[in-house]
């Protein structure tokens, strides 16, 4: 899982909402800090550093409110 170029689900949900994933940004030259997907790919369930498509902030932290 930690060398894949990105994980493989497209959606993330968030409270009773399906929402598109937010990628890895692309202008970015090496991989994720955290779990390592490459610029462009979708970062692994449980990253830390991957953003919520509903509020902006940390996707594992968010509610949905």
């Amino acid at each position: 899982m930690r060398l894949a170029p990105s994980c493989s689900s497209l959606f993330a949900v968030v409270g009773e909402r399906r929402l598109d994933r937010v990628r890895h940004d692309v202008s970015e030259i090496a991989r994720c800090e955290s779990c390592y997907v490459m610029p462009g790919g979708l970062h692994h369930f449980g990253c830390d550093l991957e953003r919520c498509p509903n509020c902006g902030g940390q996707l594992i932290a968010c509610t949905g409110d």
